[in-house]
């Protein structure tokens, strides 16, 4: 069978509309993972935006391989839980049967040991190396992902690690919620 893109099996009306209606829904959610299943022959498919252990309970319930605690750097919903204090609950939670990922203002080495101690299993990185290639192109992400190597290698270094794998909640003091959204 000849690939066909995605464009020509789908409808982009009928995607627009199915993604991008009046509100977001776990049907919409669960469509959307169908879709990419077929499109990309089962690659992973994760979820952005989780904040609340209910909604990573639903994500796992529904088949979904992971999750991206993020609240989208505070650009949908500027009074939403910080992802930092979400995450070890969500992560308590569920990380035994989703990947639980975050994402979430992280700026730098310590940003990242900070979410691997609270049980994330990957960190992302999106607003450095967009400083980076804005600046200096491809030279720029280079450049800014060998500093954020080396001031990880640094601290694992200072803490007495030896691999990413001997982070854990032991090298922080994580502080109880003191408000709680329903956002």
């Amino acid at each position: 069978m000849a690939a066909v893109s995605f464009l020509e099996r789908f409808n982009l009306d009928t995607i627009l509309a199915r993604l991008y209606g009046r509100a977001w829904s776990w049907e919409k959610a669960v469509w959307a993972r169908e879709k990419w299943q077929e499109i990309s022959g089962g690659k992973p498919f994760l979820i952005k935006g989780i904040q609340r252990v209910d909604d990573a309970e639903k994500a796992a319930d529904l088949g979904f391989e992971g999750i991206v605690v993020s609240n989208h750097a505070g650009r949908q919903v500027d009074g939403a839980i910080g992802s930092l204090d979400a995450l070890e609950q969500i992560s308590d939670k569920v990380g035994d049967r989703i990947v639980v990922t975050f994402d979430s203002g992280v700026r730098g080495a310590a940003d990242i040991v900070k979410a691997l101690a609270l049980g994330a299993k990957f960190v992302f990185v999106g607003r450095l190396w967009i400083w980076g290639l804005s600046i200096m192109g491809e030279h720029g992400v280079r450049h800014v992902l060998k500093g954020l190597l080396a001031d990880l290698d640094i601290l694992m270094n200072v803490a007495g690690l030896n691999k990413v794998e001997d982070i854990n909640k032991s090298l922080i003091q994580s502080q109880p919620i003191s408000y709680k959204s329903r956002l």
